[in-house]
């Protein structure tokens, strides 16, 4: 109970809960970290603390290209690799999922994107409006209380059963023969992003780094 009073103590002081926009979903959260306190397992990853992956906003810095910000990037791409890979993706699609979801968030769990008209986007994808509900929907907990794991799960479960855009998007990479026609396709048909916004040479460069790895 303190810990779901402290989360809405934090929503109306816009500090510790300040990236949800509504009680609800501060009381959802604060009841979902309560629960992880009582079972142990507050402080692990998955819980929303700041991840050690700094994530830069697109409209403020570009993202270096063909560098490791840190050593648990590198781990969590090879691990999002292996995962698409697992889940019968050839390797040049695996690795042009994972090169997007570097250049949307530099894989931070906790990345929250600059204000949009629809809001901020969370999370390894930038999820944004109903995708990002259907995510809490789904799971429990918002986008940014979820490890990276099940960030992952969800990006799949979008290709596999988000109708029409999403399973369109599995169709068009499907069918790309080359990792950079299907790092621009990931990105054309899943992102979305404006292509004022899609930093297209970073998101390459992503691909060229991770392609050069054995998975």
């Amino acid at each position: 109970g303190q810990l779901i009073m402290q989360g809405l103590e934090g929503y109306k002081n816009n500090t510790l809960w300040g990236h949800y926009q509504d009680k609800i979903t501060a009381v959802n959260y604060a009841a979902n970290e309560a629960a992880k306190y009582v079972e142990g397992t507050y402080g692990q990853i998955g819980t929303f603390t700041e991840d050690p992956i700094k994530f830069v906003p697109d409209n403020a810095v570009t993202i270096q290209k063909e560098k490791w910000s840190n050593k648990l990037q590198e781990e969590r791409a090879a691990r999002a690799v292996n995962y698409f890979m697992s889940k019968d993706w050839k390797k040049i699609h695996a690795v042009a999922i994972v090169a997007n979801l570097m250049a949307e968030s530099g894989l931070s769990i906790t990345a929250v994107g600059p204000p949009t008209k629809y809001g901020r986007a969370h999370g390894i994808a930038q999820w944004l409006a109903e995708r990002k509900t259907r995510f809490a929907k789904m799971y429990g907990m918002p986008v940014l209380g979820a490890h990276f794991e099940k960030q992952l799960e969800y990006v799949q479960w979008e290709l596999d059963h988000s109708a029409p855009l999403e399973t369109l998007a599995k169709r068009e990479l499907k069918k790309t023969t080359n990792v950079y026609q299907a790092t621009i396709v990931f990105r054309q048909r899943f992102e979305r992003c404006r292509e004022s916004e899609a930093r297209d040479s970073t998101r390459l460069g992503y691909a060229t780094m991770l392609m050069k790895k054995e998975y």
